[in-house]
């Protein structure tokens, strides 16, 4: 470092020894002005000597923060990196806990008293089949126009080139349910989660239907489990995979 700061300063080394060369020549000499200027390229040396010596270390200190600048650089990059990370891997927290949460609050539906309280009633079965058939849109069945305006009957949607009016149950495992729709939503879920291990009979003392009824609407879901090719896992994903078969 100190060669690369002498190297610098190089012009000024060689001027500096061209007068002290000319002063050895009177070096026996003691006149007043051969003493000044003895003084002055003593003095001159001695500020290059210094010059150069703060240069080196201006110079050292440089590379040192340049170094010291490049590892932060480094580290700042590494630290957004891992930001990023916990940014996706907080996202996908969430996701999973929300994905867990569903599927705790579907499986607690198996209980009659719970699934009530979710779907009391006709409108709350249309409200939740409506948002799950058009929910990314609609689409007319009959021409594919994409524009609809309220229908006649409750929550469906009539298509405005075709006028085809389209019920929320239509093209699903409801279709032409002959029954209360919610006792058909329960039945749904039961035989889902339990992968139909549930009889007809069962069903028909629970529900207070009549036992065929209940076996007829028992053989609809079981075929469009196998339709779908249902495993043994069973998820809200698959029951609203399933509703939406018609059959």
């Amino acid at each position: 470092m100190e060669e690369k700061s002498e190297h610098i300063y190089q012009e000024e080394q060689q001027k500096l020894d061209h007068v002290k060369s000319f002063l050895k020549k009177f070096k026996n000499e003691d006149n007043e002005t051969f003493l000044m200027l003895q003084a002055m390229a003593e003095s001159y040396e001695q500020l290059l000597d210094n010059t150069i010596l703060i240069t080196s270390i201006s110079d050292r200190f440089q590379e040192k923060y340049k170094m010291v600048n490049d590892q932060l650089k480094v580290q700042a990059e590494w630290i957004n990196k891992i930001n990023l990370q916990l940014d996706a891997d907080n996202r996908a927290l969430k996701l999973d806990l929300k994905r867990l949460s569903l599927e705790s609050a579907f499986s607690q539906l198996i209980d009659y008293d719970t699934f009530q309280l979710s779907y009391p009633d006709k409108r709350a079965c249309y409200e939740y089949l409506a948002k799950l058939k058009w929910n990314d849109g609609y689409t007319c069945s009959k021409c594919g126009n994409d524009k609809s305006c309220d229908g006649h009957s409750l929550l469906s949607k009539r298509c405005t080139k075709c006028r085809y009016d389209e019920s929320p149950t239509a093209y699903t495992l409801f279709h032409k349910c002959k029954f209360d729709i919610t006792k058909a939503f329960y039945i749904s879920i039961l035989i889902h989660s339990q992968y139909g291990d549930i009889s007809s009979y069962e069903l028909s003392r629970m529900l207070q239907l009549r036992q065929k009824t209940c076996w007829n609407f028992k053989q609809k879901i079981t075929l469009a489990m196998k339709k779908l090719k249902l495993s043994r896992i069973r998820s809200a994903d698959t029951w609203n995979q399933m509703i939406l078969q018609e059959v």
